[in-house]
């Protein structure tokens, strides 16, 4: 017989489910300048601009914004979540959302510039390098929790086992009598709590959210088989750096990948609201009804 159940229950009024519009615009403009018989220059410039509405237009619920001043429990009596907060160097109001106070950035431009040089202006000893800025796209998989995550709150309850030695029989609260029906489908799980969105696990998004992007530089010889890469990554209040020398004979790229949009998970606070009941301030897990 199992001893426990983990499941999930939307919230009444919140919707599980998050839709978006988006918009993306980019242009690029690149052009070749022979400068001699010896020197080739590669200059180019792209600026890109991306318009979430999902992100841009999302109104933070009354019911959040109310219990950032709520008393938080795990504080002395009269402190706040957001004073708490606070402390650690977070300002709530960065992160409550009217729904008219996000902008789009505007300030993706990204130079490209390239040389190559041939020593001997025969073709058989060239030199080439260039610099690029890359600016990548949200990921709408961090854009869209701050939406769905606390309309979907899990809960765990658990059921009577040998192996307890609490006086309820059980290895946890809330216990439950078992009944084979919990084993018929989900609805049947859901009838024992009250769902609500008080002390489920919200995120929370900046209002000035940082566009993550890729600096590189890079240099190769094409009479050595190596190539040296400089690379620079930022944003998010993400910053690296890495330097990588390649062996072997290396190959013709045009151009700069996008980077894997990282980090913009660090602009998220996790927060809980105040309500610590039993029933209700089920803690995040994986899934597994």
């Amino acid at each position: 017989m199992p001893y426990k159940a983990l499941f999930t229950n939307p919230v009444p009024g919140l919707s599980p489910t998050a839709t978006s519009r988006d918009n993306q615009f980019g242009v690029y403009l690149q052009d070749d300048w022979a400068q001699n018989e010896h020197l080739t220059w590669n200059v180019g410039m792209r600026w890109d601009y991306e318009r979430n509405l999902g992100y841009l237009d999302y109104v933070t619920p009354a019911a959040v914004v109310a219990a950032y001043g709520a008393q938080d429990p795990n504080a002395p009596p009269g402190q706040t979540y957001a004073q708490s907060l606070a402390k650690g160097g977070v300002n709530i109001n960065d992160y409550i959302s009217t729904g008219n106070n996000r902008k789009a950035y505007t300030g993706e431009f990204q130079p490209r510039l390239g040389f190559s040089l041939d020593i001997n202006a025969d073709q058989r000893h060239v030199v080439f390098g260039g610099y690029g800025r890359s600016y990548d796209r949200d990921l709408y998989d961090y854009l869209q929790v701050e939406v769905t995550k606390s309309a979907l709150p899990e809960y765990t309850v658990f059921f009577p086992n040998g192996a307890a030695t609490a006086a309820n029989g059980c290895l946890g609260t809330p216990c439950v009598a078992w009944d084979p029906k919990y084993l018929g489908g989900l609805p049947n799980l859901q009838a024992l709590v009250a769902s609500n969105a008080a002390g489920a696990e919200i995120d929370a998004i900046n209002n000035n959210l940082k566009v993550p992007y890729s600096d590189q530089v890079q240099h190769r010889d094409s009479q050595q088989s190596r190539r040296l890469e400089y690379q620079h990554r930022g944003g998010a209040h993400l910053e690296q750096e890495r330097i990588r020398l390649h062996p072997g004979k290396p190959r013709t790229r045009r151009g700069l990948l996008r980077e894997p949009r990282i980090g913009l998970w660090q602009q998220r606070a996790r927060l809980r609201l105040a309500d610590q009941s039993a029933t209700t301030a089920a803690r995040p897990r994986p899934l597994r009804y």
